[in-house]
């Protein structure tokens, strides 16, 4: 190998594993390493069979929720989804519920001003499958055909094209889909916590705050789910390859090195950026726990699949194709890809 340590994006650093490139750190770090135990410097990917892959441990900044108008769901005399899944009640059913009666025509025209529901669909896929018990490409056999995935899907088809309580989706601008919440169109979106900092530091610079109070929840909990919040893998990982003399000595500099902190966690943790992605601190301690729940799946990141083509313009966009004919025509191509990663 060129080097002694990688840092690559996942799209890379799993074939590297699944192809017998990476060193299994299980086999290759002491028994007593910071990694097997208290994981103060680095966080191991468990997947894949084995250790292969590890990042710098950190406050688990990049998870995934729904971001929620909490303005409009107090007019609508509903309970917050925060309190719905502090009872274990945050589902599929109840999110459609919430969704058709976040459905509002403003000026009466006959024409709907908000929706229910809006956001960027890569982000909202992962959400429903991950939360469903489900993956796509988080393995070497093609996942679009699975009864999670599946059940996914339909959900989507029913909010977008039975419900029609999601927003319509455009190609053509896709901020349009992203912002949509800030600008009050939708009552439940995509949340991240740079978008939320974004749009309040945004309405700051204009002289006011956001017109609406919002928070944040986990995903519903799908059929198949196991009612835990998660959310995919993300960021650049390391990784010692095979044919590298030494991987123990390797690592252990590695990990005395990445111990700059000397196990002060102060030192290595900032909340203050993040915190002020969020209204209150209970927002800030559920994106937390979104973000320490990691799934790996690789669907939006392989060349030669494009799910918004193959899926989603069918489905939702084109309205062309039920679930099952979309998922039927794309995954031999999902399949392919996965071949050709893999190899």
């Amino acid at each position: 190998p060129d080097c002694d340590l990688y840092l690559t994006d996942l799209q890379f650093g799993i074939p590297a594993v699944l192809n017998g490139l990476a060193q299994d750190l299980t086999k290759v770090a002491p028994a007593n390493s910071d990694l097997f135990n208290e994981q103060i410097i680095f966080k191991p990917l468990d997947a894949l069979g084995g250790t292969y892959l590890f990042t710098e441990q950190g406050l688990p900044q990049s998870g995934i929720y729904m971001g929620y108008n909490a303005t409009m769901i107090e007019e609508l005399g509903l309970e917050q989804p925060r309190e719905l899944y502090k009872k274990g009640q945050w589902n599929w059913e109840k999110f459609a519920e919430y969704a058709k009666k976040g459905i509002r025509d403003n000026d009466g025209d006959g024409v709907t001003d908000v929706y229910g529901y809006g956001g960027v669909f890569t982000d909202f896929v992962n959400g429903l499958v991950m939360n469903n018990g489900g993956s796509i490409a988080g393995s070497k056999t093609e996942g679009l055909s699975s009864k999670p995935v599946m059940e996914a899907l339909e959900f989507i088809n029913r909010l977008y094209n039975v419900d029609k309580s999601a927003r319509p989706w455009t190609w053509e601008d896709w901020n349009d889909n992203l912002l949509a919440w800030s600008d009050g169109k939708v009552m439940f979106w995509t949340a991240q916590a740079w978008l939320n900092k974004q749009e309040i530091d945004a309405a700051a610079a204009d002289g006011g705050s956001l017109p609406f109070e919002f928070h944040v929840v986990p995903y519903p909990t799908g059929p198949s789910g196991d009612g835990k919040a998660y959310s995919p893998v993300q960021g650049n990982w390391y990784m010692i390859p095979v044919g590298v003399k030494d991987a123990d000595k390797v690592f252990q500099i590695f990990e005395e090195f990445m111990n700059w902190h000397q196990g002060d966690t102060d030192l290595r943790d900032d909340p203050t950026w993040f915190e002020s992605c969020f209204l209150d601190d209970e927002d800030v301690e559920l994106a937390y726990m979104c973000g320490s729940n990691l799934k790996v799946d690789l669907w939006n990141s392989l060349n030669g699949f494009d799910f918004g083509a193959t899926i989603w313009s069918p489905i939702v966009v084109d309205k062309t194709s039920t679930p099952a004919q979309a998922v039927e025509a794309a995954k031999p191509v999902l399949q392919d890809a996965l071949n050709n990663a893999f190899k």
